[in-house]
């Protein structure tokens, strides 16, 4: 019987240090002062896009070469991903799922952490799903978001030449682009469908070259520039929202 209550004591005294700190590290957030939110695109892996990992290895080394190393949180807003045709049989209910997950996800962290500022990058659908967002959902907090980076955006809205994206194409608006054109950069590849820069706002061709099998993609040759926005045109995404968010603190 002894035997049996030293091993208890023993098994207790192990655990006891482990039940007294879960608490504290389960309640714990830690509070940086940007939170980096990134928005993938429609066809991308759940959390996860090329483009906007690479902007924010981008923005990373920015801020280590000019003294604000860990001063950035980086979060994916979580949806599932559609392939296009889906999304068009859908009614293109996604992005409403999408605006859904960035909003929550931003109020979730604001009133976590309520002194933190905010980036936001968004390729494709996710480009899309910030405007929306920007345009109603951040309300009173729009003045927390320092740097907004689009890419591929079907929103995209270019009056100087004409150019409008797919979505801006099937569903017109008379709002401007972007909502805050302060804070924001956006990047269309030349003959993007999906953005439609070149196109002059023609929605056919636009639609049936956004469809093209898979091939090359960028360069003279490429016919997939949708996906070209990996390499040069995310690092100076990750500059500018880096230069915005922490040249100013």
């Amino acid at each position: 019987m002894s035997r049996a209550r030293s091993l208890l004591a023993a098994t207790l005294a192990l655990l006891t240090p482990l039940i007294l700190m879960a608490p504290a590290e389960a309640s714990e957030t830690t509070c940086r002062r940007i939170a980096f939110i990134g928005v993938h695109g429609l066809s991308e892996g759940r959390e996860y896009s090329e483009t906007i990992q690479q902007t924010w290895l981008a923005y990373e080394r920015w801020a280590t070469d000019h003294g604000h190393a860990n001063a950035t949180s980086f979060t994916y807003v979580n949806y599932e991903k559609e392939d296009g045709l889906t999304f068009v049989r859908n009614g293109g209910r996604l992005i409403d799922t999408a605006v859904d997950a960035l909003d929550g996800l931003f109020w979730q962290l604001r009133e976590e952490c309520e002194s933190t500022l905010f980036v936001l990058a968004g390729y494709s659908l996710g480009a899309w799903a910030i405007d929306k967002f920007m345009a109603g959902r951040v309300n009173a907090a729009a003045d927390r978001v320092v740097g907004i980076m689009l890419y591929g955006d079907p929103w995209w809205d270019d009056p100087r030449r004409g150019d409008r994206g797919l979505a801006r194409l099937m569903y017109p608006a008379d709002t401007g682009y972007p909502q805050f054109p302060a804070v924001t950069r956006t990047i269309c590849a030349e003959r993007d469908p999906i953005c439609g820069a070149g196109y002059g706002g023609n929605l056919p061709v636009q639609a049936i070259t956004a469809g093209w099998p898979a091939g090359p993609t960028c360069g003279p040759d490429g016919i997939r520039p949708h996906l070209c926005y990996l390499t040069d045109a995310a690092r100076q995404g990750g500059e500018f929202l880096a230069g915005r968010a922490l040249r100013r603190r």
